[in-house]
């Protein structure tokens, strides 16, 4: 048994186990629900190995907790929003119990915000004398009632479940899947927009090869060997319009369909806009620890917008040239004014709907 410690202004008592010759705190059950785990201690630990988990530093356990166990969500509220993260909390404070405290069942993953109605770690050690949350009740594989609080800011009531996000978090093998498809959902739009770089490249170069060919335009060359022209024009516009940031949109994985926007823009908006495109529009490396943004394509558009002269702003159009081919585009008004033919905005409703 430890000794009665001070944390948040209230009396702490805790108990200590040994594991792997390690002397720990015991598991935060309090006799609320329980007072014992639902299964044994190792099974606690990374694959079942005390030994593995004492080999690694705070940081490794902590990340081990919060990104493995919880899928990066906090216990209290999911997943974190634009400027919050998800931390690992002592519940017996590591500045009472030092190392005794690192220990799987007593860290819980927990929201940090600058929004206090989401800052779940501020509100686990309250200051200036007043009321928080408390835990009362800790046992992260007991998915039916694990996690008990009382939320001493409304009449230390406790917190219902179903208002707690760690009774929805889904199980390991589900978030790893969930990981998975995200992964290769990101793998697969980075090859996609490298591929869109490549195609427009080929393009820009291709004058000379589609006369060589017997053809007049590059469109004319490619649509005689069964490809789609409309990627090929996007690479080339961009090209034409935004080379300043061509090497460092593709190195950055900045879409062309956004390049080329940012290349209808005004000169003296274009680099502000590119800039933020790569915080807000390219896929996040997950792989990357460093790679802290928070991609959001509305905020990106949003800033566009603001940005954007109305006579620059841009329409859906329908084209029609010669006989009864048209073609659908986005256009804006100085655009539709110079274009030949005739040009009606909105697109064609097909037969029958």
């Amino acid at each position: 048994m430890g000794g009665k410690m001070t944390d948040d202004n209230r009396a702490v008592q805790y108990d200590t186990v040994e594991i792997a010759g390690h002397t720990v705190v015991a598991p935060w059950l309090d006799g609320f629900i329980s007072e014992e785990l639902s299964r044994p201690l190792k099974e606690y630990f990374p694959d079942n190995d005390p030994e593995l988990w004492f080999s690694w530093e705070l940081d490794e356990q902590n990340r081990w907790v919060v990104e493995k166990m919880f899928a990066g969500r906090c216990a209290f509220l999911g997943l974190p929003n634009p400027g919050e993260y998800v931390g690992c909390h002592h519940i017996i404070k590591r500045s009472i119990a030092h190392k005794a405290a690192r220990v799987p069942w007593n860290c819980i993953p927990v929201m940090h915000s600058p929004n206090d109605n989401h800052n779940i770690h501020g509100h686990l050690h309250p200051t200036d004398g007043k009321s928080g949350l408390e835990i009362c009740h800790w046992d992260y594989w007991n998915r039916e009632d694990g996690l008990a609080v009382l939320d001493r800011r409304d009449g230390g009531h406790r917190i219902p479940n179903e208002k707690l996000a760690f009774y929805q978090i889904p199980s390991q093998g589900k978030a790893d899947a969930a990981t998975e498809w995200i992964r290769l959902c990101l793998a697969a739009y980075r090859n996609h927009i490298k591929s869109g770089y490549e195609v427009g490249a080929l393009s820009a170069v291709g004058d000379e090869y589609a006369v060589v060919l017997g053809y007049k335009t590059v469109n004319a060359c490619l649509s005689s060997y069964g490809m789609d022209t409309a990627p090929f024009k996007l690479g080339s516009r961009v090209v034409d319009n935004l080379p300043v940031h061509w090497d460092e949109g593709m190195d950055k994985f900045v879409a062309l369909r956004f390049m080329d926007m940012i290349g209808k823009m005004p000169e003296e908006e274009q680099k502000a806009l590119f800039d933020l495109a790569v915080q807000k529009c390219a896929p996040l490396d997950l792989d990357d620890p460093n790679d802290r943004r928070n991609p959001s394509l509305p905020d990106w558009m949003e800033a566009k917008k603001e940005a954007t002269p109305e006579a620059i702003k841009s329409v859906e159009c329908t084209v029609f040239g010669n006989g009864v081919a048209y073609e659908i585009s986005e256009m804006t008004r100085d655009e539709i004014d110079s274009t030949e033919g005739i040009v009606l905005r909105g697109k064609p409703i097909p037969h029958g709907e």
